[in-house]
């Protein structure tokens, strides 16, 4: 049997080095923002930490901010792809509505903490950016989740007792992903709320979503 024939080129050992020298700049980028907001961090500064020239960053990407431009695709495209697989409707069938908003909230959460430095970055930008390529990029992302999302509570509109499950949907996935942004990705600027872990800020979201839904507790059913 024949070999089956590669999808891609091999790299060129040059290449090879292309690709290492830009995974360095983005690796010492995301420690950087660990401390310093993406605004505050200088080219100059980025490229030292990753033990290249200031022309070896440009080499790689033309300005700062097509840095950012590399992290919110390449992020936004991971938490696609995962939400795709956690929020399958085959994956979830024998869930119930309770079970399928706190694996949105989990899902969400995670994402969150996981992708912090850049997720804080790209919220403030989705606020002030002219950029329309970016913009719609984030729309579409948002369109998928949250439409992903209401088809599976669609799909278990028996289960909510709120007598307009559009409009309280919407507005529970408003406040849940304004509680997540202020807990998770700008927490330094609310140090006077009460803390919490990762896991009760999901239990305690899905709680309150669930009770604005109007989907029953069953823990508290006898």
């Amino acid at each position: 049997m024949p070999e089956p024939t590669p999808t891609h080129a091999p790299l060129h050992p040059q290449q090879e080095r292309s690709r290492q020298t830009a995974e360095r700049i983005t690796a010492a980028a995301l420690a950087l923002l660990e401390r310093k907001s993406f605004a505050e961090l200088s080219v100059a500064e980025i490229a030292r930490k990753a033990g290249v020239s200031v022309g070896g960053f440009y080499a790689r990407f033309p300005s700062k901010q097509a840095l950012l431009q590399y992290f919110d695709a390449t992020i936004v495209e991971g938490i696609l792809e995962r939400a795709a697989r956690e929020l399958d409707s085959e994956r979830l069938a024998d869930a119930d509505a309770r079970s399928v908003v706190t694996s949105y909230i989990r899902l969400a959460v995670t994402m969150f903490r996981r992708h912090r430095p850049v997720l804080q970055q790209v919220a403030l930008r989705s606020r002030t950016s002219t950029d329309p390529a970016f913009k719609q990029r984030i729309r579409d992302a948002n369109a998928f989740l949250h439409g992903r999302f209401r088809a599976l509570l669609e799909e278990r509109r028996a289960e909510l007792g709120h007598p307009e499950p559009r409009v309280a949907i919407d507005l529970g996935l408003t406040f849940v992903s304004a509680t997540m942004r202020e807990y998770v990705l700008f927490a330094e600027f609310r140090p006077d709320f009460a803390p919490l872990s990762d896991a009760r800020l999901v239990r305690e979201l899905s709680d309150a979503f669930c009770a604005y839904l109007g989907i029953a507790n069953k823990r508290n059913k006898s």
